[in-house]
């Protein structure tokens, strides 16, 4: 996934200078270097620290109008959480993704903790694991704004893994939902969207195989991730129906993402209480 904020060559750079230190720093020693810089509107800072015992840790946080950019490496982790500025200019949602990232970052550390436990009692490598996620805006409507967050995570396997989130704030409630819960259940969804969807597979298929592979089904609308776009910047009247690795092909072949127009049969689907904000 595309890294923002800082450079990822500053960043590697001051994390190997902090390592340096802790290989040459008496045990129970430690080291640390902090610089930061602001301008208008922005702020952005770097952090690395080392101790005797060969533990290392590097951290940037960049702030702008609203986006933040995080990044944290250390022996055991990598950590990586954006968000950009129009999520981070409304109060309750900026509040509401700080949340989500304490969240994924204390779980990372309670993996890896585990993980590194393992790998010590039973004599094999401990590799560091990662969790990365970036949100962006999909569509930004004067009451709603709907955002699609990528994840990438890596847990010392042969490979890492990558999923789609969908979040949609409802800026006067300041309410968040995933797209699916904007509708009456994911069967109605299925009934009204599963056959369109179904029919786009293919070409989908083709573009990326050459081919429609021997075997292929096409995945049910709940297993695929649902994000609620616009055309208009006034209601949702599109929407993209993302199906992770593995849901629709294999882990090489990646994502599939089909768009679809929103009509009557879709709005129909729609909960009552969010049926104004979708148009077709």
């Amino acid at each position: 996934m595309r890294m923002a904020g800082f450079s990822s060559i500053a960043f590697v750079a001051a994390l190997a200078a902090c390592q340096a230190d802790a290989g040459e720093g008496a045990a129970g020693t430690q080291a640390s270097s902090r610089s930061s810089a602001s301008a208008s509107g922005a702020n952005a800072s770097v952090s690395t620290s080392a101790s005797g015992n060969g533990s290392a840790s590097a951290r940037s946080e960049s702030r702008a109008n609203g986006a933040l950019t995080v990044k944290e490496e250390t022996d055991s982790y990598y950590f990586d959480y954006a968000w950009p500025a129009p999520a981070g200019r409304l109060p309750g949602l900026a509040a509401e993704l700080e949340r989500r990232m304490d969240k994924a970052k204390a779980g990372l550390i309670d993996q890896t903790d585990e993980a590194r436990a393992d790998a010590e009692a039973n004599d094999y490598p401990y590799r560091p694991h990662s969790y990365a996620m970036e949100w962006q805006v999909v569509a930004d409507l004067p009451g709603w704004i709907s955002l699609s967050g990528m994840v990438d995570t890596y847990q010392g396997g042969a490979h890492g893994n990558q999923f789609m989130q969908s979040l949609v704030w409802d800026k006067d409630a300041e309410r968040g939902y995933d797209g699916v819960e904007l509708f009456t259940s994911a069967a109605a969804l299925q009934r009204a969207l599963g056959a369109r969807y179904c029919a786009g597979m293919p070409q989908a298929w083709l573009e990326k195989m050459d081919e429609v592979p021997e075997g292929r089904e096409c995945p049910d609308l709940a297993d695929l991730e649902v994000l609620v776009g616009s055309s208009n910047d006034r209601t949702f009247d599109r929407m993209t129906l993302v199906a992770a690795p593995y849901v629709a092909g294999s882990y090489a072949e990646g994502f599939y993402e089909i768009d679809l127009a929103v009509d009557s049969r879709v709005r129909g689907a729609v909960k009552p209480r969010f049926r104004a904000a979708f148009g077709g």
